[in-house]
């Protein structure tokens, strides 16, 4: 990879660029906007520093600075770089990020995504893991049955 880590106030901050890349994703710079953006398949990533918000794939939030070790999905910029918090690795790319302090050294592990799936309906909420049946609340008769057809990520 072409970038080290950036390690501040005890949270993990990896190289965006040079991560993403490597891990097959398009990564854009919006001068207009002063946004990053992050695309492959499954995914569509839009990065406001300046307003620390992310909207992946539609749905929008807010990033944190965290507390230390905790995995941040903050972002900061170094020199020329964009760094994003290992938080921001976890929930968006599907990527566990480990720090042996010690050691010195970060390891990085695939995740597999949980998908889960909200239901609203007939009186209530359901939710289910993608591609199974769901029980939701069918006034007067119990639970009905069925299939999971939106997946989101919660």
């Amino acid at each position: 990879m072409q970038a080290a880590a950036h390690i501040d106030g005890g949270n993990v901050y990896l190289p965006l660029r040079a991560l993403g890349e490597a891990l097959g994703y398009k990564i854009g710079w919006s001068e207009k906007d002063g946004t990053v953006s992050v695309s492959g398949p499954g995914k569509n990533i839009v990065i406001d520093l300046q307003n620390n918000r992310v909207t992946a794939n539609g749905h929008v939030y807010y990033m944190s600075g965290g507390c230390p070790g905790t995995g941040a999905d903050g972002g900061t910029i170094v020199g020329d770089r964009t760094y994003m918090g290992a938080g921001f690795f976890s929930g968006n790319l599907g990527l566990k990020v480990s720090w042996d302090r010690q050691g010195g050294k970060i390891e990085l592990e695939s995740i597999d995504e949980n998908y889960f799936q909200i239901l609203q309906g007939m009186g209530g909420r359901s939710v289910c893991n993608g591609g199974q049946h769901c029980r939701i609340p069918d006034p007067g008769r119990g639970t009905k049955a069925l299939p999971c057809q939106r997946k989101i990520r919660l």
